[in-house]
This record gives structure tokens, sequence and C-alpha cells, in this order.
């Protein structure tokens, strides 16, 4: 039961603090929204919530390398070390 909850602190903690969390949420919103207008079928509802945890399982999967190699750059210029390039 731990696990889920640190998921879900984790999932709570990418929404409110990931401005493209919003923005998936309110779009898988509209499209919930159009799946009722438009009337889909049982399938097609499995294929939107799948989908839809596709997209939010790479997005945090993305957040987490970003948060990680920002702490490594930051880590490498306190060091004084540049990018020769």
């Amino acid at each position: 039961m731990k696990k889920f909850r640190h998921a879900f602190n984790g999932m709570y903690y990418a929404v409110l603090h990931e401005s493209s969390m919003r923005t998936h949420g309110l779009m898988m919103g509209v499209a919930i929204i159009a799946g009722f207008y438009f009337e889909i079928t049982p399938a097609q509802w499995v294929l939107q919530l799948v989908l839809f945890a596709l997209v939010i399982g790479f997005e945090m999967i993305n957040t987490r390398y970003h948060e990680a190699f920002s702490i490594y750059s930051l880590c490498f210029r306190q060091e004084g070390f540049t990018n020769s390039l």
C-alpha cells in the first residue's frame, strides 16, 4: 500500500508543480467531453484511457529526467565546470 501512496503523492506533486501536467489534464478533460459528445464506443473509451495513462506516464518520466539533469548541471556550474564547445 505504501507504493500506491507514493505513486499518488508523486502524481499530486506533478500536477501542482508542472504546468505541462495541468495542460495534459485540461486536454484530457476536453477529450472526455468530446467522447461523450460523439458517443464513442466502449472499445474507444478503453483506448482513450490507455492513451491517457501513456501520456501521463511518459510526461512523469520526462519530468523526472528533466529534474535530474537540472540538478546535475547545477552541480557542474557550482564546481566551475563549463561547456567548452
